[in-house]
């Protein structure tokens, strides 16, 4: 299965991992697991994380603060956003308008 990257969540995951390894050296790369591997449980398990609103499910990372939102077209097809927890908590919120889950495209 191929995890193919829009180039807006590239920047922000790319982003991320420096802002971790800024933090300690090796907590970059410890992000970069933790999310692929979400993704690995995700793809192997779709159906089993908790439907938050209109078909989307999320799935929270391991030792981070952040969340894997998405919609699962069909087995060999999902889209997906990497939100950090503040922003999972706000879905629904006036304050987040913009929950549409396009940031990673899973394919087969």
């Amino acid at each position: 299965m191929n995890i193919l990257f829009h180039p807006a969540a590239e920047s922000e995951f790319n982003a991320a991992i420096d802002y971790y390894e800024d933090i300690e050296k090796g907590l970059g790369y410890d992000f970069s697991l933790e999310i692929f591997s979400a993704l690995d449980r995700i793809i192997a398990f779709p159906k089993a994380w908790l439907v938050i609103e209109d078909g989307i499910r999320r799935s929270l990372v391991r030792r981070f603060p952040y969340g894997i939102l998405y919609a699962e077209e069909n087995i060999k097809s999902m889209l997906l956003r990497l939100c950090t927890f503040i922003e999972i908590l706000s879905i629904g919120s006036t304050e987040y308008s913009d929950h549409t889950p396009v940031v990673f495209a899973v394919n087969s």
